[in-house]
C-alpha cells in the first residue's frame, strides 16, 4: 500500500495556517514548572524529505522557553487556541535540563511527517 503525496499533504495540513501552541512532554504528561509556558508556533507548507517518500511540515520560527528547574522531556504536543491537545510527537532524543536551562528549538527542528 502506498499513500500519495497529495493525501499525505492533506493530513499534515491540519497543522498549517492555524494558531498552535507547543508544549513539552515527559512521557504522556505535559511538564510542570512555575516558569513554563507553551510557546506559539507556525508550521511551514508541506515539504519533501530528500531521498525518501516522507512529507513533512516544520516550525518556521525559533521557539524559546524560559529557564526552568531540573526537567526531563522527551516529546512535544500541539495545542489549539482553546488549549485542547491536538497531537503529541516524540523527540528524536530525550533531553534533561539542569536548573536554569531553557529549551530552545531552532526553526525547522520540530517536524511532523508522514512516510
Amino acid at each position: 500500500m502506498s499513500i500519495t503525496d497529495a493525501v499525505k499533504d492533506e493530513q499534515i495540513m491540519a497543522f498549517v495556517g492555524v494558531p498552535l501552541m507547543v508544549g513539552l512532554f515527559d512521557g504522556d504528561r505535559e511538564i510542570d514548572d512555575e516558569n513554563y509556558e507553551r510557546q506559539p508556533a507556525t508550521f511551514s507548507e508541506p515539504k519533501a524529505d530528500a531521498g525518501s517518500s516522507v512529507r513533512f511540515v516544520e516550525n518556521v520560527e525559533e521557539l524559546q522557553y524560559q529557564p526552568m528547574k531540573n526537567r526531563h522531556y522527551d516529546g512535544f504536543g500541539l495545542f489549539d487556541v482553546a488549549g485542547t491537545l491536538r497531537a503529541t510527537f516524540p523527540l528524536l532524543e530525550a533531553r534533561d535540563m539542569l536548573s536554569g536551562d531553557n529549551p530552545v528549538f531552532r526553526a525547522g527542528s520540530l517536524r511532523i511527517g508522514m512516510p
